[in-house]
């Protein structure tokens, strides 16, 4: 890499305000580092795909966040076990049985829970019981217009 300054902002009028001239190589030189701590070697840092250090920043940034998310499931195990003993070391409970741990663990992938039969038999009579109050009304409308219509046709006439 050369040694060239480049200036960040050549249209902006000098008087208004002085800023200092960034030397790329050595930007460059002080990022290299950081890259190979992310994973990217030193070759393909300086010569490989221009592209590639954005791409091992998103890869990081991903990795943190799972990183985190790894952390605070830990924690939610350690709080978990530390609620169930918690029991033991509580003076006024007259009960020191701790309760009892997890058998599994958490589901963090849920299937979608499918309705039991005695849910889908609820809705079954639901549908039918809304089927034969549609019938009923249909039916009392019918007779409502019939009889209108027959008095109105003796008062015509």
């Amino acid at each position: 890499m050369g040694g060239g300054s480049v200036d960040l902002f050549p249209y902006q009028d000098k008087k208004e305000e002085a800023h200092e001239e960034v030397n790329v190589a050595d930007l460059l030189d002080k990022l290299c580092p950081d890259y190979m701590a992310m994973g990217m070697t030193y070759d393909e840092y300086w010569n490989g795909d221009a592209e590639l250090p954005r791409f091992y920043r998103e890869a990081h940034r991903l990795r943190r966040i799972q990183e985190n998310h790894n952390a605070w499931l830990h924690g939610l195990y350690v709080y978990h076990a530390m609620s169930s003993v918690s029991p033991l070391f509580r003076d006024l409970v007259k009960d020191h049985t701790a309760e009892k741990y997890l058998e599994q663990p958490f589901d963090l992938y849920p299937e979608p829970k499918k309705p039991s039969t005695e849910q889908q038999e609820q809705d079954a009579k639901d549908l039918a019981n809304q089927a034969m109050i549609k019938d009923w009304v249909k039916r009392a409308n019918r007779l409502y217009e019939e009889k209108h219509s027959k008095e109105g046709k003796a008062n015509a006439g």
